[in-house]
Order: C-alpha cells, then structure tokens, then sequence
C-alpha cells in the first residue's frame, strides 16, 4: 500500500504488489518496482506491507510507462533519518584506507569528498550541482569525481512537489569502509529558490560540523 499527497489531496491511498526490485540506470541503490500508483506529488509518502509495516519511501514513477512505480526500501533510508549530529567511529581493524593512504575514522579528518547520484528527478540534479558548487568553493574540502580518491562520499535522497520543486532531503557521508560519518537532512522553504536552500543549509551543516570534530580531542 502507498499513502501519499498527489497533487495536495492528503491521505491518498493506492494498492499493488512488489513486482521487481531493481538497480535502474544511473542510480547508486536498489529500489522496490511496485505496482502500487505513485502520482507526482507522493513523493516521500509510506510504502507498506499488508501487515501495516514500512517497507519504503515512494520516489518516483517511470515517465512514459505504465504504473511503474519505485520506492527506496527502508534500510536504506532509515541511516539517513537518525540525526544531523556527527558521530564518531569506533575503532575497527577493517576500515578502508584512502588512495592517499589514510585511514579516516572522524568526520573531522575528511579533507576530500565525491557526491553518489541523488536521483534522476529534476529537483534531485539540481540539489546536487548546487551542493556541488557551493563545497567546491569552500577551503575545507575537495571534491573529486572518481568516489575511490575520496575520503568519503555523500549520498542523498531528494523528494520533489507536484510541480518538481525539492520538497525534502536527506543525506549521509559515508567513508570508504561504509561507516557513517555525519547525516542531515532539509526541508525546503515555501520562497525564494527551494533548491538553493537546501543546497546551503546542508553545505553549511556539514561543514560547520566537519569544522566542530576536527577541533575535538582524539
């Protein structure tokens, strides 16, 4: 079951089955393909299993096709959502060094940084080239393309409204090891450039906490 708001009417609910779960192109992450009726505007609603559990977050739907809808599971989600507070590693022997050679366990020791795909919805590029941007232009990072010369990598989930305006965003920096190092998340503001906004806040919180860790004791 998917509940939603397509263009505004709240509560919206629509039925179907997980027909495939599939790895599209362009995307970094798996989505669930259901059958289930997302219109433009349910973007961010719940995708329940009959026994009323959350399974995923409806995203998008496929343009040019027939119900083809998809959801991100929840597992993957749900690291996003646990708060904008950086978090310091624990100690593990596995952790994956850098091409430079360096072994990152804080946030504060991130120097460089790649962007995964956000999504392929017009308001999820344009979120993604204005991060870009405004990172690139602070002395704090380095962003590179090619995710294997980073320290870390930041991915996203961006939601838009019914007119393809970002609504949501979430976001987490991961090192290449896979641990969690710092998550946020924005919600777009009713004026002025939606996209801008949320490009600023969450350049701001990273590197406003980047700044705060580095500065802590070891």
């Amino acid at each position: 079951m998917s509940i939603g708001s397509p263009l505004s009417l709240e509560g919206t609910v629509s039925n179907g089955i997980i027909s495939s779960i599939r790895e599209l192109k362009d995307e970094n992450r798996r989505l669930f393909q259901t059958t289930a009726p997302i219109s433009p505007g349910s973007s961010g609603g719940a995708l329940l299993n009959m026994g009323g559990e959350l399974i995923g977050i409806t995203t998008a739907e496929m343009v040019g096709g027939q119900n083809l809808n998809f959801a991100v599971p929840n597992n993957v989600v749900r690291p996003l959502l646990s708060g904008s507070s950086p978090r310091k590693l624990a100690d593990k022997p596995n952790v994956k060094e850098t091409a430079s050679g360096r072994v990152v366990q804080r946030l504060g020791e991130v120097t460089s940084i790649a962007f995964a795909s956000f999504g392929q919805t017009r308001a999820a590029l344009i979120v993604r080239e204005k991060l870009i941007n405004r990172l690139v232009k602070s002395d704090r990072l380095n962003v590179v393309d090619d995710p294997s010369q980073a320290d870390a990598v930041l991915n996203g989930v961006v939601t838009e409204n019914a007119y393809g305006i970002v609504s949501t965003a979430t976001f987490r920096l991961d090192t290449q090891g896979g641990h969690v190092l710092w998550s946020g998340e924005s919600l777009a503001r009713d004026w002025g450039s939606a996209s801008s906004h949320v490009a600023e806040k969450i350049a701001n919180d990273l590197l406003s906490s980047i700044e705060k860790d580095s500065k802590r004791k070891k």
